[in-house]
């Protein structure tokens, strides 16, 4: 999964970057696209990809959930 917060003129790229290794690897990706202001960022921003992951594990019945950031970006 994939969550653009279009904040930065790279966000696009990035998002591009994860469906290129997703097809490479041949894995399934999903990509949300979201916007939220510059006030209290990483604050929301966790509060929004948590929410994000929770309602996606709990449709999809799945038990784990990785995160990390891209070495490329």
């Amino acid at each position: 999964m994939h969550i653009n917060y279009n904040m930065q003129s790279q966000s696009k790229a990035g998002e591009i970057i994860c469906y290129s290794l997703a097809a490479h690897y041949n894995l399934k990706i999903v990509s949300k696209s979201v916007k939220i202001s510059n006030n209290n960022f990483e604050s929301n921003a966790r509060k929004i990809r948590y929410n994000i992951f929770n309602k996606y594990s709990k449709k999809y019945n799945i038990d784990y959930i990785l995160t990390f950031t891209s070495p490329y970006l």
